[in-house]
């Protein structure tokens, strides 16, 4: 059977950064910050307190859904020590921060006690993108009394890397599937004997997790090792759906992505007479 995959696209990339010469209490900062001379920033929070703008109410203004139908989802109870009201994570102060470009986007920069600043849902391969944002932040914090480590040195940022990518891929024919029990078996056999085969010689993938239970969730789930420096265990998951589209989350590369895409596609297409279907 003749089908199309598409090319590997970016999702959201979630992006860590560290600071010099920077060490807080987040209580003592937010009472010292405000939203004044800095329009790109339009909300400042932490479990504290929060300063939100104009433009932050607009942009996020919620669009009234019909809740028929639909049964209330339960939160699950965490169970962290809650400082301050909860709202936000711990120890960091969160900036909102509209992007250069498009001013309908923003970011959200979460700074933390040590300097260290996560990014989510960065959309672009170039992560550098990103240091502008880092350099408000750090024009918002660096005239502020005692928050230098040490004040005869400036606040400057030690390095910025990706700490998790997401990307995704399909089959680009509507009219094609895969029989997902079918590829279940495809996908156990390969696991068991992968060490032989020379998918795994050609990538160094170890294939970790198989998890099918379509009464629970739609697709398959697969867990690749893909260990960094800080976390051996690293698992990367891919989520595979009967329509041909294909996740990739949580992984460290773009080359990383694209070898596990190359694992799938080669699976798909040694069996593709087998496992693929239309209607």
């Amino acid at each position: 059977m003749d089908y199309t995959l598409s090319d590997l696209i970016l999702s959201t990339i979630t992006v860590e950064a560290k600071i010099s010469n920077i060490n807080f209490k987040e209580k003592d900062l937010i009472e010292l910050l405000n939203l004044d001379n800095h329009s790109d920033i339009i909300k400042i929070g932490c479990n504290f307190k929060e300063y939100v703008s104009d433009t932050y109410l607009e942009l996020t203004k919620p669009v009234k859904k019909s809740n028929r139908g639909r049964k209330k989802k339960i939160k699950p109870v965490s169970h962290r020590k809650i400082q301050g009201n909860g709202k936000y994570f711990n120890s960091q102060i969160t900036f909102t921060i509209l992007d250069k470009n498009e001013k309908n986007k923003f970011y959200h920069l979460k700074l933390f006690t040590n300097g260290t600043i996560q990014i989510p849902y960065v959309c672009n391969e170039d992560i550098n993108v990103i240091q502008p944002i880092i350099n408000i932040v750090i024009d918002k914090i660096k005239n502020i009394d005692n928050i230098k480590v040490d004040d005869t040195n400036n606040i400057e940022i030690i390095y910025i890397k990706s700490i998790m990518r997401n990307y995704k891929f399909n089959i680009i024919e509507k009219n094609i599937f895969i029989d997902l029990y079918k590829f279940q078996d495809i996908l156990i056999n390969y696991k068991n004997n992968q060490f032989e085969n020379d998918l795994y010689q050609m990538y160094n993938l170890e294939l970790n997790l198989i998890k099918f239970f379509p009464e629970r969730y739609t697709g398959i789930i697969l867990k690749f090792k893909t260990p960094i420096e800080d976390n051996q265990n690293k698992l990367t998951t891919v989520k595979i759906f009967s329509s041909g589209k294909i996740n990739i989350d949580g992984s460290n590369t773009l080359l990383e992505s694209n070898n596990i895409k190359h694992i799938i596609i080669n699976l798909i297409n040694n069996n593709k007479n087998y496992i693929l279907y239309t209607k």
